[in-house]
């Protein structure tokens, strides 16, 4: 289930401090507040919504300071969000007329945040006529809404584009003040501003995304990881919940069936208690055989075997014939090999066999020679001598075209935001995304988005990226260029 609209609630009065109940119809995943007024600074001190405090979305305040004065502020809660009606409280600096309104939406109940995924703050004009611009949403579905103040006194002067519904907020201030929501949820750009006869305007767009708990990357790890085992990238989304801990509340749901998914394919049974492996009473009567008594069978026998025990109390391991290493190779012959070879390691610095090879390698001529010679014969492969591989390998290394960077996180990054890549290095972003460049946070590998499912990052511009969760402070993001 997408984010949606769930209400509204506006006060308009001249005060310092604002405070009046919001009722949503819903279970709120999301609270936005906007305060709209004629000055042309900062006057916010803070906004809370059931007593939780909530803060500014990127680029809020809007501030116009030339001609008609005009802020527009926008305050967001993701997550923490309390149930049933609620105070929504804004305190200011200064007594003045403003307008103040709070909105909240819903999502899914497996949803247990909403994040900020952009904003845009680009409407701030004098005298400007149907005023608009793009709000990038990154390919991310996302609910978008936009609040502005319009020097027009009447709401009839402005009338929204096409797709977008007035959510209505009481006319004050000597202007007016809307909030208008777009009625399409997906993740196409979008368009934002309103109709109006030549006016001036400030506005603040936002898009909204659901947002993803902080265990997200370990269980991309741990998928793939799983993928790999089995060798399958496989994911059936009907597999039986009989026996299994359904909770719709829980984000990370779909992961846990993905990864019984996997699991399935490695044991090769719908239901992984019911693989034709051992049962749970063939394993137990095995463990306590093997504590109590010491008898071994199956896979204990061959372990065993192998080190020459008859069981777990055999202090006198046996290394007989029948105790293979290799195939034809029995245990005890593969020791005597050994053996023998260590009895032939001279103290001298004569060589011979194997012993020859290693000190040829290192163009060393015994084992106490501290003048290693590097010559022709010192050769690393067939055909190939030592300085003829150093050549190679030092061409290889020059023609490299991967570029790596290395980027400490001074302060924490908010979702849905733009991180530059330091150094000035650049790549080509790739469709699908993750094919010329790799990123590490805190030597963890990322997921980039795919068209339909939403991971770890997104690829942004050819300089930056963006996160789908918050990266904490002092964390380190290694980038791997390829192309």
């Amino acid at each position: 289930m997408a984010i949606a609209y769930d209400a509204i609630s506006s006060l308009a009065a001249t005060a310092r401090v604002f405070t009046w109940t919001h009722t949503p119809v819903g279970t709120p995943k999301g609270v936005l507040v906007w305060v709209f007024r004629r000055v042309s600074t900062n006057q916010v001190s803070s906004v809370t919504y059931g007593g939780v405090t909530m803060t500014d979305v990127p680029g809020s305040p809007n501030l116009k300071i030339n001609a008609l004065a005009a802020a527009v502020h926008c305050f967001f809660l993701g997550s923490g969000i309390p149930t049933g009606p609620q105070t929504v409280v804004v305190t200011c600096t200064t007594s003045i007329t403003r307008i103040v309104s709070c909105v909240t939406v819903t999502s899914g109940d497996n949803i247990l945040t909403t994040i900020v995924n952009s904003t845009n703050v680009a409407i701030k004009s004098d005298a400007v006529a149907n005023p608009s611009s793009t709000l990038t949403l990154g390919g991310l579905t996302c609910f978008v809404l936009e609040g502005f103040l319009s020097g027009h006194t009447a709401t009839t002067s402005m009338t929204p584009f096409a797709g977008w519904t007035d959510l209505g907020v009481p006319p004050s201030l000597g202007g007016t003040a809307a909030i208008y929501k777009y009625d399409t949820v997906g993740s196409s750009d979008v368009t934002i501003g309103w109709t109006q006869t030549t006016e001036d305007a400030t506005c603040i767009g936002v898009s909204l995304s659901d947002g993803l708990t902080s265990d997200r990357p370990i269980w991309r790890t741990l998928l793939n990881q799983l993928r790999q085992v089995s060798g399958s990238n496989a994911y059936d989304d009907n597999l039986d919940m009989t026996s299994a801990i359904d909770n719709p509340h829980l984000s990370s749901e779909r992961d846990l069936n993905y990864v019984r998914t996997q699991l399935r394919t490695i044991t090769g049974a719908a239901k992984w208690y019911t693989a034709p492996i051992k049962t749970i009473a063939t394993i137990a009567t095995d463990i306590n055989n093997l504590v109590h008594s010491g008898a071994i069978s199956g896979s204990l026998n061959n372990i065993f075997t192998f080190t020459g025990m008859t069981n777990r109390n055999d202090n006198l391991p046996s290394y007989a014939s029948s105790a293979y290493v290799g195939v034809n190779d029995p245990l005890e012959t593969a020791i005597g090999k050994l053996d023998l070879a260590l009895t032939h390691m001279p103290k001298n610095g004569a060589m011979s066999g194997s012993l020859a090879n290693i000190w040829g390698f290192v163009g060393m001529s015994g084992n106490t020679s501290a003048m290693p010679n590097y010559s022709s014969t010192t050769v690393v492969i067939q055909g190939s001598n030592l300085e003829a591989a150093i050549g190679t390998l030092d061409a290889a290394i020059d023609a490299a075209t991967i570029s790596k960077s290395i980027a400490h996180v001074p302060s924490v990054v908010i979702s849905g935001s733009a991180f530059i890549i330091p150094g000035g290095f650049q790549y080509t972003i790739s469709n699908p995304m993750g094919q010329n460049m790799d990123v590490y946070l805190n030597g963890q590998l990322m997921q980039p988005n795919t068209g339909s499912e939403m991971r770890d990052y997104i690829e942004d511009t050819t300089t930056t990226i963006k996160f789908t969760f918050n990266v904490s402070k002092d964390s380190y993001i290694s980038y791997l260029i390829r192309k």
